[in-house]
């Protein structure tokens, strides 16, 4: 009682605290808590919407083991870490460095360049790109004929460059976005590190290595986490571009998800796919953190 006494009498002096945290609490229960806590549960049913829930355990996931779609679609998942997630937090941090240079004019200009793909929807991006790639007519094949005389490329009927073709919309879609982010981190390191560096006759290249990166760790596990997210939640890319083919070549996890779920109608087998998602992001980022901090 003593201690639920202290508590509630806590409450009450800090309630106006309580009432700004209020709303932030009550959406996250109701929006991420509770369905996360409820795609654990139906992950041990078998439920096709129509009828009750039948409890089968862990069924759901000793059928994702032989389940060559999940494994083609967990590759290719990875796949795209690989390709988008490395090079894009690279290329990032390096625009963000040219456009926090003193010795660059017009930053806001470029800046709004930039980031302006990010304010695109995802859904307008992925279907811009479908009229950009196609093989027959499509913008960027002609241009490789009549102006370089390449042959056109089957951006989306090949199962190797339909990965590509994802991967591209995702690095134009959010390369903005993350170079805001460690812009802003940029912006906060002290100018005289620079200006001390200069002086002992540090190149621009070498303050780079040894000031920029070095500070930006931070900055750069936070965007290397939120990444990892993206790409293990990438849906409209590979859906809207090339409908996960040519068969299933450019499928996400999130995409196979979506199937099981809304075209098959597999809820609990679909869930048993959203934890697997949740258990590789939470992996790939404690990884990623570790490696960071042991830097």
């Amino acid at each position: 009682m003593g201690y639920c006494s202290r508590t509630w009498k806590n409450m009450m002096k800090y309630r106006i605290a309580y009432l700004w945290v209020g709303p932030f609490v009550i959406l996250f229960l109701l929006f991420w808590a509770w369905p996360i806590i409820f795609s654990f549960t139906l992950s041990l049913y078998r439920w096709e919407l129509i009828g009750d829930p039948t409890f089968i355990g862990f069924q759901n996931f000793k059928n994702l083991i032989f389940d060559q779609y999940y494994w083609t679609a967990l590759w290719n998942t990875l796949y795209y870490w690989i390709i988008i997630v490395p090079p894009r937090t690279f290329f990032a941090l390096v625009l963000a460095a040219i456009l926090n240079s003193p010795y660059v004019h017009g930053k806001k200009f470029f800046r709004a360049i930039i980031v302006l793909p990010f304010m695109t929807a995802p859904i307008f991006v992925a279907l811009l790109f479908k009229v950009l790639l196609a093989d027959g007519g499509g913008w960027i094949n002609v241009a490789l004929e009549r102006f370089f005389n390449l042959p056109s490329i089957p951006w989306l009927t090949s199962e190797s460059w339909s990965k590509i073709s994802v991967s591209l919309v995702e690095h134009w879609n959010q390369l903005g976005f993350f170079m805001l982010i460690l812009l802003g981190g940029l912006q906060k390191i002290p100018r005289d590190l620079y200006e001390a560096s200069t002086i002992d006759g540090a190149t621009a290249i070498r303050s780079f290595i040894s000031i920029t990166v070095p500070l930006m760790l931070p900055i750069v596990a936070f965007v290397t986490i939120t990444s990892t997210i993206e790409i293990f939640a990438l849906l409209e890319a590979p859906l809207l571009l090339t409908e996960g083919g040519p068969g299933v070549s450019s499928t996400t996890l999130t995409l196979r998800l979506w199937r099981n779920a809304f075209d098959y109608f597999k809820l609990g087998y679909a869930s048993a796919y959203a934890v697997i998602i949740f258990l590789l992001v939470m992996s790939l980022s404690i990884i990623q953190l570790r490696v960071l901090k042991s830097r």
